[in-house]
């Protein structure tokens, strides 16, 4: 197998400072599409990875999850060992109710949501699996994994494109997430099917519902690449300016500049 070259890239519409300094320390460039919606975030770094075909692993960061180097290398040792179409690491689902819960299930999200209020019948269900269960095996398959560091071939990404759950939830041009549901979903029911494994010793910090101190920002796109450990970066694409809209979830739910809580 050739040398791993991972590219490390991190959707985010916020700025976190623990977050990106930890990930600084990984010794790889890292992509960042920031301010973006989430979809066209994923879709500009997916696109990005495709033309540079120096890179053999798209790795998606999360922009609240705190991924330290240790991380990456114990990825990238695997990642010599075995050509895994995708192989992530693990994390708390959040830092609230489920905080002793990995984001990894036993069962397959549906794409429909549950949206009573709509009148809609929904079926996503995430059977989460404990932190503390005791595991066979250091590296496990699952038919969920929510993005953990998740190195995802190149192979892989050719294949399959990211796409969001609107489709499947009567909002048809509308961005609404879920992506990693969605990419769950695609994997199983590709001709062939792709697995999804998981190192259960390689363990994150997701700092979701602590994330929501922070304001979030949509409009203004920018494609930036670092290269490894620089905090100096090239401008890959710049939206034309004038279309930032700013929110924060803990502002009594109001709307600021235009975009609502989702």
């Amino acid at each position: 197998m050739s040398e791993i070259n991972l590219l490390l890239c991190s959707p985010s519409p916020r700025d976190i400072t623990e977050v990106y300094e930890e990930l600084k320390k990984c010794p790889y460039d890292r992509l960042y599409a920031k301010y973006f919606p989430e979809t066209t975030a994923y879709n500009k770094m997916r696109d990005w990875f495709i033309a540079h075909r120096e890179y053999t692993h798209f790795v998606i960061c999360p922009d609240d999850l705190l991924i330290k180097a240790r991380n990456i290398k114990m990825l990238v040792d695997e990642l010599e060992k075995h050509d895994y179409d995708n192989l992530a690491g693990v994390c708390n689902v959040d830092l609230a109710e489920n905080r002793d819960l990995l984001n990894i299930t036993t069962n397959l999200p549906h794409p429909t949501r549950t949206v009573p209020e709509r009148g809609i019948i929904g079926w996503r269900y995430y059977d989460w699996i404990p932190r503390n269960r005791i595991f066979e095996e250091p590296i496990i398959s699952v038919p969920f994994s929510g993005f953990a560091a998740q190195a995802i071939n190149r192979n892989t990404v050719e294949r399959i494109k990211f796409q969001d759950d609107s489709q499947f939830n009567q909002q048809q041009g509308f961005e609404t997430g879920a992506i990693d549901a969605m990419w769950s979903n695609q994997c199983a029911f590709a001709k062939p099917p792709v697995k999804q494994h998981v190192m259960v010793k390689n363990r994150m910090k997701h700092l979701k519902m602590l994330e929501n101190e922070q304001e979030i920002q949509i409009g203004d796109g920018e494609l930036r690449l670092y290269p490894k450990n620089k905090d100096m970066f090239e401008m890959l694409y710049r939206e034309p300016l004038g279309k930032k809209k700013i929110w924060n979830i803990n502002k009594d739910s109001k709307i600021i500049d235009g975009i609502p809580k989702q």
